[in-house]
């Protein structure tokens, strides 16, 4: 009985070490995975700061304009569908949320039912360049223009 409890020890002596490796490395991993550069991050930074959404550009387009338009087609490229359904459920940022819509209609021909509900319920008002006017408008209103 004495030689399988030695057994016991010496192998777990031997494993325990390997064993906590393996574990360091995947910890590592992951935490390295949840801070690696992401570009939708910074997308998504750029458009909450702008906080803009651009309707229709005005005849003389801004700067502002412009980056807004750029940042929603890095957008569309990039983020895939359950990024942008994460961003319309989830950003507190309104302007974020529609271009994130915006990006889904484009992706997909249905939209998923919890999204839709969600996006018809969204009073917040978007600082919206319509032409040559700036208006606030509903994020729910503005949702219509792309289910058309």
């Amino acid at each position: 009985m004495n030689s399988y409890k030695t057994f016991f020890l010496i192998l777990l002596i031997f494993t325990l070490p390997s064993a906590m490796a393996f574990q360091n490395i995947n910890n590592q991993t992951i935490s390295a995975d949840k801070n690696a550069p992401k570009p939708i991050r910074k997308i998504v930074k750029a458009i909450a700061k702008a906080n803009i959404f651009v309707l229709k550009d005005p005849a003389q387009a801004s700067t502002l304009v412009e980056e807004q338009e750029e940042n929603y087609s890095q957008l569309l490229q990039l983020a895939t569908t359950s990024e942008l359904e994460d961003l319309i459920l989830t950003h507190k940022n309104a302007a974020v949320r529609i271009y994130a819509f915006k990006a889904l209609t484009t992706h997909l021909h249905h939209i998923p039912e919890n999204i839709m509900y969600v996006v018809n319920a969204d009073t917040t008002l978007v600082e919206s360049v319509n032409h040559e006017n700036t208006e606030k408008i509903e994020l729910k209103q503005l949702v219509q223009h792309f289910l058309n």
